[in-house]
């Protein structure tokens, strides 16, 4: 599972000002094809922590990321 960083980037106005809405230039760590238009986003996890209750399904995870422009 990934962090939801693409649905909440792709959803502001001024992140797709700066990175272009067709399509977002945002992209997992490796998965952008060769020769992309600049400036664009590639992003990687570099950990997750899933959150553990005992009386309901919990409803967050952590994570930490890395973005590189």
């Amino acid at each position: 599972m990934y962090a939801p960083i693409f649905v909440t980037a792709s959803a502001s106005s001024a992140v797709k000002a700066l990175i272009g809405s067709n399509p977002v230039r945002l992209y997992l760590f490796g998965d952008a094809p060769q020769g992309v238009t600049k400036p664009y986003v590639v992003w990687q996890t570099i950990s997750g922590v899933p959150e553990n209750y005992i009386n309901h399904v919990p409803d967050i995870d952590s994570y930490t990321l890395q973005v590189d422009i």
